[in-house]
């Protein structure tokens, strides 16, 4: 599983361009930063899971955690690009971290005795949004980063959020559902977005400076494909097919020229022998 980026102009039939090296590890969850100029994922090269990142091209890739065999995934950045919010199993229960890009420990921001987990930051880097398991049902919560007071923000529940560019709205999926919601970060009522979004995809949907985009099963669950919508409810418009996706986590460039997501770099079979004899003795 390795990154692929696919630029504009689309095409049906386009390849894309590997972002990095073939092997038989795991790269996946790309996320760009604030200005574009360089990515951040999760990786198994190591030999275990990581958060990494790279210049834009997947070059000079750095990897930014050490812990050395546990689950760790979901990366987001924050909007001045200083950090990455991310998710990490070191002793079984998920909790959300962060990292400074700069080098550092990896430091803990959740700490209840819940699963903690698909961290984002407000638009304006004060707070960030997680998922809370509560009773085997997930809710998004809002961290205030200065505080360190917690509060719920969706009435009836959610798993992933992001913040609209604009810090006007709150958009969430859930996993337990299929769909798109939003609603005002002031508080009010949600309203759907799409109802096409799979639960497994809650890593599939992204926000725009205007709008928001999500993978889209279409007519071919194998050819998901990526449409976009305008935040005015506007007929979704595709913007590009994604073949072989390997892993939900994908990500639009803001000017809607690029699109990074993780792909199957090869496929692989073995002839098995098994003995049906029944053993002697």
């Amino acid at each position: 599983m390795n990154l692929f980026e696919l630029r504009a102009p689309f095409d049906r039939k386009d390849a894309g361009q590997r972002l990095a090296p073939a092997s038989d590890e795991w790269t996946f969850e790309p996320r760009l930063s604030p200005d574009g100029t360089r990515i951040a994922f999760a990786s198994t090269r190591s030999g275990s899971y990581e958060i990494w990142t790279a210049r834009a091209d997947g070059s000079e890739a750095v990897r930014l955690t050490s812990f050395g065999g546990p689950y760790v995934g979901l990366p987001r950045w924050s909007p001045d690009g200083r950090s990455v919010a991310f998710v990490a199993r070191p002793s079984g229960q998920a909790d959300v971290y962060a990292v400074d890009v700069a080098g550092g420990p990896s430091r803990r921001l959740t700490s209840d005795a819940s699963d903690e987990s698909t961290p984002s930051f407000s638009a304006d880097g004060t707070h960030l949004y997680f998922a809370s398991r509560d009773k085997e049902a997930w809710q998004i919560r809002k961290l205030t980063l200065s505080s360190g007071a917690t509060e719920s923000v969706v009435a009836d529940g959610g798993f992933a959020a992001l913040e609209s560019r604009d810090g006007k709205w709150l958009y969430y999926s859930r996993n337990d559902r299929a769909g798109l919601w939003r609603v005002p970060t002031t508080g009010g009522r949600a309203s759907v977005v799409t109802p096409q979004l799979r639960p497994e995809d809650f890593a599939g949907w992204g926000v725009l400076d205007e709008g928001v985009y999500w993978l889209d099963p279409g007519d071919d669950p194998e050819l998901p494909r990526v449409v976009v919508a305008g935040p005015d409810g506007s007929e979704p418009r595709r913007l590009v097919d994604v073949p072989e996706m390997a892993w939900p986590g994908i990500e639009v460039s803001p000017d809607e020229q690029r699109v990074l997501y993780s792909r199957l770099g090869r496929h692989d079979s073995n002839i098995v022998l098994l003995s049906l004899r029944p053993p002697t003795g």
